[in-house]
This record gives C-alpha cells, sequence and structure tokens, in this order.
C-alpha cells in the first residue's frame, strides 16, 4: 500500500544487518543429539504452520510437540508450556526439549520479522526446556550481548541454524 503511494518500504534487517540472528551457537551452549533431533521435528512444525499463517514458533520435547504459537504470542506459548506437568517438559534443574522460532515462507520480512530478546530465553529456562534454535538471517535479536549472558546465566543454548541445512540431515 505504501509503495503504491510512491514510498519506498526498507526493512530493518536491510540498515541494521547485525540484528539478524547468526549461524551457530550464541553463547557458551550448544545442543545435544536429543536437542538437535527436537530442532529438526520443530522446524518441520514451524514451516507446516508458516504456510498456514499460524505463527512462528514451536515447542518440542523428545519427539513431542509441547506447544505450537498462534495469536497469544511467543512468551504466552512459553508461559503455557511452563504450566505443563513436568513429566512432559524438563525443569529449570533438569532440562530438556526445545523452542523453535522461524520465519513463515511468504512473510513480509520488511516489516515482520520475528524477534528474540532477553526475555525470551528467561521463558525458555522457565518452562524447563534446553533451549531455542532460531533461524539465522531470518530472526531479529534484540541486544545480543544480553541475549547470550542470559542463556549462559540460565543454562540454556541459543542456536542460529539454517533451515536447509537441516532439512538435509
Amino acid at each position: 500500500m505504501f509503495e503504491r503511494e510512491g514510498f519506498k518500504v526498507v526493512g530493518s534487517a536491510e540498515v541494521a544487518r547485525d540484528l539478524l540472528a547468526p549461524m551457530g551457537p550464541i553463547g557458551r551452549l550448544k545442543p545435544g543429539a536429543e536437542d538437535e533431533a527436537d530442532i529438526l521435528y520443530g522446524l518441520r512444525v514451524t514451516q507446516a504452520m508458516g504456510a498456514l499463517d499460524i505463527g512462528q514458533a514451536a515447542v518440542v520435547c523428545r519427539g513431542l510437540v509441547l506447544a505450537v504459537e498462534a495469536a497469544e504470542g511467543t512468551d504466552a506459548m512459553l508461559t503455557r508450556v511452563a504450566s505443563l506437568p513436568e513429566t512432559l517438559r524438563g525443569t529449570p534443574t533438569h532440562k530438556k526439549g526445545v523452542m523453535v522460532k522461524t520465519v513463515k515462507p511468504h512473510q513480509e520480512r520488511r516489516v515482520d520479522l520475528p524477534v528474540v530478546a532477553a526475555r525470551t530465553v528467561e521463558l525458555v529456562a522457565a518452562a524447563g526446556l534446553s533451549g531455542l534454535a532460531i533461524q539465522a538471517g531470518g530472526v531479529l535479536l534484540v541486544d545480543r550481548g544480553k541475549l547470550a549472558a542470559a542463556a549462559d546465566r540460565l543454562g540454556v543454548f541459543v542456536e542460529g541454524f539454517k533451515p536447509e541445512a537441516l532439512a538435509r540431515e
């Protein structure tokens, strides 16, 4: 609509590329083998959800989908996961499961990229999850240093990944 009126729409990723999630770990921790299997399954879930324009995130624990994001947003989804029985998810002292956050396949990337911040990491830890996997180059990070510090302090991983690399595994 704005472009039809002669305006040029420029996305945050174009003007602040350093806000985009990089490949690899953000912080000291990395996912283990069980986490990697959950990340791969979570990617399949988020791609299917994205194709239907449902949401951008899912929580998977040992192959079981615990939650998918919809209109309530990521924070509310993670709060909901934290209320599930501990037999289904990890605990802050015995973490397991991951949250995966990706860009929807047909998303307007100039004005609507997914975002994660230290608060997201805090909610991941409170839900007893091992970590957070985010699409490298597709998710914006609010204060990467603070996010990495929170992940290290809380003992969760934050890992940037490329969907095409995981799809080949």
